[in-house]
């Protein structure tokens, strides 16, 4: 589908029309011709940027950084079209000569909720890590990608936020709450799925306020915790 002429006017036109932004993403998305109800995704001072998307449906065939941004930011943007922006997220915003990525689209995406499994896989293996940071703690992460992540060893802040997702597999969590940092076994100890092995381990932790977390979880029995707090 081309872009449709004078893309500027259907812009106007489709913001007249108050065209839910959510259901014409929707429509691209599924290959429907929207040439009649082009929607700005954004205003910004009274300007509407271009539609974001595939080079085919969009103004001139190229998004704007703030069009793209805005796009990967929506808990409503359909997984398609999350998963193109991972792998098209232009140019840095004021420095396209350069050619790097703009990190903010793939730091969005990796934490867009609604971003898929197979997509969050992807950009685990990012190079930078603010984006593999977001996958850590996207709750739509494999398991199986949430465990390699806990082996990190560079990045604190990587682990801590593993140790906090609820789709982070038992074994994962087991490693965290042996974590010699201790805000990795805090997160550990309020994660809502972590397994009673697990909080049984942080109950008994050096730290006070890591043991103390642990033993008010609601999955610890009120007997476990009567005799954690005898010892205190």
């Amino acid at each position: 589908m081309e872009a449709p002429a004078g893309s500027n006017q259907y812009a106007r036109r489709g913001y007249e029309l108050a065209v839910p932004v959510a259901d014409l993403l929707a429509q691209i998305a599924a290959g429907k011709d929207i040439s009649q109800l082009v929607k700005c995704d954004q205003v910004w001072n009274n300007r509407c940027p271009a539609l974001v998307g595939p080079p085919d449906w969009s103004h001139d065939g190229h998004p704007s950084p703030i069009s793209r941004r805005q796009t990967a930011v929506w808990s409503s943007t359909p997984p398609a079209v999350l998963a193109w922006l991972a792998n098209n997220p232009g140019d840095t915003l004021g420095d396209r000569l350069t050619g790097s990525p703009d990190t903010q689209v793939l730091e969005r995406v990796a934490s867009n909720t609604s971003t898929p499994p197979a997509t969050l896989e992807q950009l685990a293996h990012s190079y930078y890590v603010s984006v593999i940071s977001g996958t850590a703690e996207n709750p739509n992460t494999p398991p199986e990608t949430l465990a390699w992540l806990s082996l990190n060893p560079n990045f604190p802040d990587i682990r801590q936020k593993v140790a906090g997702n609820p789709n982070a597999p038992p074994d994962a969590l087991e490693r965290l709450a042996r974590d010699k940092n201790r805000s990795v076994r805090l997160r550990v100890a309020g994660n809502d799925r972590a397994p009673l092995a697990v909080l049984e381990l942080l109950i008994r932790d050096s730290d006070r306020h890591v043991a103390t977390i642990a033993a008010y979880h609601s999955a610890v029995p009120a007997a476990l915790r009567a005799m954690w707090q005898l010892t205190q």
